[in-house]
């Protein structure tokens, strides 16, 4: 895995000598360019995928030798893919990545300036004291980059970039002739057409797919050797984070609720309450939960 380094950041974390220049990883998802700035008096670690500019945002204090710099980045990539609904990924395609760590110089004045611009920005969200780091994270991933652009006088977001890449370096895998038993089939619902809140179309359209309300009125359990990402492996593009966290809700709530219920019966919920019972059924926090559950 290549960290790319300013030698500001360098010298905090003590990673004397000179750096080297590296070769772009033949993983890109595992090079990532970092450096170090101060907003309104606290330190900052910005980390950016070296291909598509994807920005995780840490606190610099305490990060004062490359050990602590290692864990933090590799904790701050971790939570923001999660979010994503990307955890797997990192699992899979980051973790083997880090049996070998580099350390180098930024790959060229390209990366260096988009990071710079990345850094600019920040600054400027980070005056409001309210900010999280990855609140303004989010908030970077959705600026337009001219180093994302395929011409010249193109612009790109890095969060688009990213998944783009997740989508090439790992597929979504695509199941010919029968398909195993314990997986469902169902088709990615359409974009709203009627002026119907897009969580009334996607619950509208999956619960007609899977038949959900007959099951659960019937007490059916899905086999326990299935997963949502069967499920989600057989639409035939990418799922939205919305999607996703929505899909997934949904089976865990129909696979571990303790006994049968038309949905009805929580409609109108608040969403703490939503939140909370998404906590309990999947043990995760679930950014928009669907208002129909």
């Amino acid at each position: 895995m290549h960290f790319r380094l300013t030698q500001k950041l360098a010298k905090k974390i003590k990673e004397t000598g000179t750096l080297p220049a590296l070769e772009a990883h033949q993983n890109p998802l595992a090079d990532w360019t970092a450096n170090l700035f101060t907003a309104d008096r606290t330190q900052y670690v910005i980390l950016c995928n070296t291909a598509t500019m994807y920005t995780c945002l840490f606190y610099g204090a305490g990060v004062n030798n490359d050990d602590k710099f290692i864990k933090a980045a590799l904790q701050a990539i971790r939570d923001a893919m999660e979010d994503e609904g990307l955890e797997q990924l990192y699992l899979d395609k980051i973790v083997p990545a880090t049996g070998s760590i580099r350390f180098g110089k930024s790959l060229n004045r390209s990366v260096t300036g988009s990071v710079t611009e990345q850094i600019n920005a920040a600054k400027a969200r980070l005056e409001d004291p309210t900010q999280a780091p990855y609140q303004v994270a989010e908030m970077l991933n959705r600026n337009l980059l001219s180093y994302l652009g395929e011409k010249k006088g193109d612009y790109g977001e890095p969060k688009e970039a990213f998944h783009a890449l997740c989508q090439r370096v790992s597929p979504p895998q695509v199941f010919e002739g029968e398909l195993p038993p314990n997986v469902l089939k169902f088709e990615k619902p359409r974009p709203p057409e009627d002026g119907r809140s897009r969580e009334e179309k996607l619950w509208q359209k999956l619960a007609k797919t899977f038949d959900l309300t007959e099951r659960m009125v019937r007490g059916d359990r899905l086999p326990v050797d299935f997963y949502p990402e069967h499920a989600i492996a057989l639409f035939q593009e990418p799922l939205s984070t919305y999607e996703r966290s929505e899909l997934l809700f949904l089976l865990h709530v129909w696979n571990r609720y303790d006994f049968p219920f038309e949905l009805s019966e929580v409609a109108g919920w608040s969403d703490e309450s939503l939140h909370a019972f998404g906590r309990w059924v999947t043990g995760q926090t679930l950014k928009d939960p669907c208002r129909y559950f």
